[in-house]
């Protein structure tokens, strides 16, 4: 009786072996034929911001970030040219409008957030956006999108540039 115990678990057990490597070769296989399908939504910011929201849309071309402060005190922004987004896929250089106080398709200067000396002051807990317009083609529905972001600003009262980093990813529109 112990005997038949015995190879009926060493069946099950060499069977379930062979079909868990089977459903990993599959797994294996779909992601090397279909990248794109895998990839989720995501914005990813370092400390004191954070990603609210995005939109990858290849309708009109354009990757829109909705950022907050989450810190605990201002941040001053000096110039447009301290937000800057680096595409890394697909290739294309965008034409980004620094940061807006909301979505319009008539913002498009640094202007519309008020900049004067010394600079944009990003309260804490106030979200700002961050829009990036490509040429005709470049953003394709169903592609992946990896951009990096980076925000050059001045915490608090103090008067040293800090960088925070960030990502976007995601599936476009």
């Amino acid at each position: 009786m112990k005997n038949r115990g015995q190879a009926a678990m060493e069946f099950l057990m060499t069977y379930g072996w062979a079909i868990l490597a089977a459903i990993i070769v599959i797994a294996v296989i779909a992601i090397y034929f279909k990248p794109s399908s895998i990839v989720g939504q995501a914005s990813i910011f370092s400390p004191p911001f954070t990603a609210l929201s995005q939109s990858i849309a290849s309708g009109t071309q354009v990757v829109d970030v909705e950022i907050r402060n989450s810190g605990a005190s201002t941040a001053t922004i000096v110039a447009a040219t301290d937000v800057v987004m680096t595409v890394n896929s697909p290739s294309g250089n965008p034409t980004c409008v620094a940061l807006t106080s909301g979505l319009s398709t008539s913002v498009t200067s640094w202007g519309a957030l008020s900049y004067a000396a010394p600079g944009y002051i990003w309260n804490a807990g106030q979200t700002l956006f961050f829009r990036c317009t490509f040429a005709a083609g470049i953003l394709t529905k169903g592609q992946s999108f990896n951009a990096d972001v980076s925000i050059t600003y001045k915490g608090g009262t103090g008067s040293i540039p800090l960088i925070a980093t960030g990502t976007v990813s995601g599936k476009i529109n």
